[in-house]
């Protein structure tokens, strides 16, 4: 696998990574539609276990952006902070529309 020659390190926004790691934008894609869809099959669950239940968000991340990041620009605690942090936000986005804060 060839990764991407990013100028600054460690990254230090979303735009860094996903231009290092596409993959990271396909994992927000899954979360938007995951939350969305397990919202209508299974009703309202914590955010906490979707990100870091059996099967959560939070393993593919840590292929993705961090210490077992398969891309070595994206091994460190930085990448990992600023991805977690962004994707997160995504999980946070789901929760005010189970409890009502967009409707």
């Amino acid at each position: 696998m060839t990764f991407t020659n990013c100028n600054a390190f460690p990254p230090q926004s979303w735009a860094a990574l996903t231009d290092a790691e596409p993959r990271l934008l396909t994992l927000e894609r899954d979360i938007r539609s995951g939350a969305a869809r397990h919202l209508k099959r299974n009703g309202p669950v914590t955010i906490d276990h979707l990100w870091a239940g059996h099967g959560g968000y939070k393993r593919r991340l840590t292929q993705l952006a961090g210490w077992s990041a398969a891309n070595p620009y994206l091994r460190t605690s930085t990448a990992y902070e600023v991805a977690y942090r962004h994707l997160y936000s995504v999980l946070e986005d789901y929760d005010d529309i189970v409890n009502g804060a967009r409707y």
